[in-house]
């Protein structure tokens, strides 16, 4: 009797056990996966950046010699030259709100936009080559800045008078 007991409880556990299956493993937690779709955008993006950055740091090349400003290069890509009014004045933090003008143009220099406008430093409120120069400059400063099309408008444009891809060219200055 005691084996019977022990032969049915054995029985129950065996069928008990074999209905709890392991959920099957989602693709993302298999690492060999090649997401060549992916691998080869990355790489045609790489290759569109550096033959940007070989275009964009010909012109500020150029520009340079033909004004005589030299141009600085950040590690973002932009290239930009800095016109300070006045080093005793206080530097803009990320908290201040500012008015700004500032007329672009692409590498032809041909016009593109000119606007005049009140941002608050550091909420993106403008293109990223303009926002990353704010942060250097003082009151009443000027900046050039040439940007390629992915520190400016990037592979859309602005849906107006900037087309996509397009590298540009931005006299900055902060108002008074």
């Amino acid at each position: 009797m005691k084996v019977f007991r022990f032969f049915i409880a054995f029985v129950f556990l065996f069928q008990w056990s074999a209905c709890m299956r392991q959920a099957p493993q989602l693709p993302a937690n298999k690492t060999n996966i090649v997401d060549s779709i992916g691998q080869s955008m990355q790489v045609s993006n790489e290759r569109l950046i550096a033959g940007e950055d070989s275009l964009v740091r010909n012109f500020a090349n150029n520009f340079a010699s033909n004004t005589n400003k030299a141009l600085t290069h950040s590690a973002s890509g932009i290239w930009f030259h800095l016109e300070t009014s006045s080093k005793l004045s206080e530097k803009l933090k990320t908290t201040n709100e500012r008015t700004i003008s500032y007329s672009i143009y692409n590498l032809e220099r041909k016009l593109l936009t000119q606007k005049k406008e009140t941002v608050k430093i550091g909420k993106k409120q403008v293109i990223a080559a303009i926002e990353e120069l704010l942060v250097r400059m003082h009151k009443h400063d000027k900046a050039i800045i040439v940007a390629p099309w992915y520190m400016a408008y990037g592979m859309r444009g602005n849906g107006k008078s900037i087309p996509a891809y397009t590298s540009v060219l931005i006299y900055l200055q902060i108002e008074p």
